[in-house]
């Protein structure tokens, strides 16, 4: 994740996602708070390992895990819609 106007960029691991949001877990400790908006960038574990960035805004914060929504679900729409299908 890379945090917008800051120098806060970290590895996160995915642990669900949906047409509308993500749920993941920072690798460290993180100084991200609720309604924060933040640009992701990951690979799909599909066989195209395709590459996703979006921005997101934090709903809610538990430790090291974060629930985020996505700022606009219709523009992953296209790279999600298949992938999620699974």
């Amino acid at each position: 994740y890379f945090v917008q106007g800051q120098d806060e960029k970290e590895e996160i691991l995915i642990k669900d996602i949906s047409k509308t949001g993500i749920n993941f877990t920072t690798l460290k400790p993180h100084n991200l708070s609720k309604d924060d908006l933040i640009e992701l960038k990951f690979s799909l574990d599909n066989q195209m390992r395709m590459e996703v960035r979006t921005r997101v805004k934090i709903l809610w914060i538990i430790d090291r895990t974060v629930g985020a929504q996505f700022v606009d679900p219709n523009l992953l729409e296209k790279d999600l819609g298949l992938y999620l299908i699974k």
